[in-house]
């Protein structure tokens, strides 16, 4: 029965994701050889796949003054009959620990050719 249930996820492209220190890398070990990269054009590329999925890419900045900010795009499809992108920025602040003092945008974006 396993091997069967393993067929079928293998088919449908559900298999279980690989789980304990195999399947998670901390930040910290990811990033002992090399703590940044330059983004490239090749890194904005997405896969845009035409059965279900959810891509995410997220970047983080530093400006020369020690500001940091986040941000983040979420392209979905939904058995290739809906497709959505979303946008998320986030600026953080350093002056203050409340958090309504973080500049925050979150919007869809729509009519683009993905």
């Amino acid at each position: 029965m396993n091997w069967f249930k393993q067929t079928l996820a293998n088919v449908v492209g559900t298999e279980e994701p690989e789980y304990g220190s195999a399947g998670i890398r901390t930040v910290t070990a990811q990033a002992e050889k090399t703590p940044y990269t330059e983004l490239t054009k090749e890194d904005l590329k997405w896969k845009a796949q035409e059965s279900t999925n959810v891509e995410t890419q997220t970047f983080y900045m530093i400006s020369d003054e020690g500001k940091v900010a986040s941000v983040q795009m979420i392209y979905n499809n939904v058995a290739g009959l809906r497709t959505t992108c979303q946008l998320n920025v986030k600026v953080f602040n350093h002056n203050g620990p409340k958090q309504s003092d973080h500049l925050w945008l979150s919007d869809s974006l729509e009519k683009l050719w993905l």
